[in-house]
């Protein structure tokens, strides 16, 4: 079952990782883009997104059981703090970053390049995980 899991999720991100690749040619040239007319989510939205995270969730779990916190109520406190800044710090830079970067994806030939860039390490990550 898992080899199963293994090959269909290789699969499945060499997929997404092409057609991030190829779609640069379907992007508009003139207009608004999709991304541009689109309402973008509001903070709450956002705050609210976090809190409903399953990858989230299922992250922390896996945390508290490598770390086998869950016999010690001090453990489990300590480590959900830790995890709560350096999630926060992650989140807020990953937000930063992507501030940043959408001026510069504002152009026609930057986005082809990013997407490009983006499917050709997707695939080569789905190629590398199914040699393993």
């Amino acid at each position: 079952l898992v080899s199963g899991l293994k090959v269909g999720g290789c699969i499945y991100l060499f997929y997404i990782g092409f057609t991030v690749f190829k779609d640069v040619e379907q992007l508009r040239v003139e207009g608004a883009s999709e991304l541009e007319s689109a309402k973008m989510p509001g903070f709450w939205q956002g705050w609210l997104l976090q809190w409903l995270n399953p990858k989230a969730w299922m992250a922390c779990i896996a945390g508290c059981t490598a770390f086998n916190v869950y016999d010690s109520s001090t453990r489990l406190s300590l480590f959900l703090m830790i995890y709560f800044v350096v999630c926060f710090i992650g989140i807020a830079t990953w937000a930063m970053i992507g501030n940043r970067i959408k001026t510069w994806l504002n152009k026609r030939h930057h986005l082809i390049l990013f997407n490009r860039i983006m499917g050709t390490i997707l695939c080569g990550l789905a190629l590398m995980l199914l040699s393993n």
